[in-house]
């Protein structure tokens, strides 16, 4: 991931710290991030710094949600 000149720690969802410790040991290692995610990036923030686990887990609420 290209870092460079980006707030690593800060989601570009919300803004919040994403907690990401970038390395394989790091919480968001083993997550499933579904597409729609990726899509509600800002495209001059895609790829520069990782999406949190509560924006994770909102977007996975709204997947299962609107699967009912």
């Amino acid at each position: 991931m290209n870092t460079e000149g980006a707030k690593t720690n800060e989601c570009p969802l919300c803004g919040k710290n994403n907690k990401c410790n970038k390395s394989h040991l790091c919480w968001c290692f083993e997550e499933r991030f579904p597409n729609e995610l990726f899509q509600q990036i800002p495209m001059d923030q895609s790829g520069k710094s990782c999406v949190c686990k509560r924006c994770l887990e909102t977007i996975k609420a709204e997947q299962r949600s609107s699967k009912k």
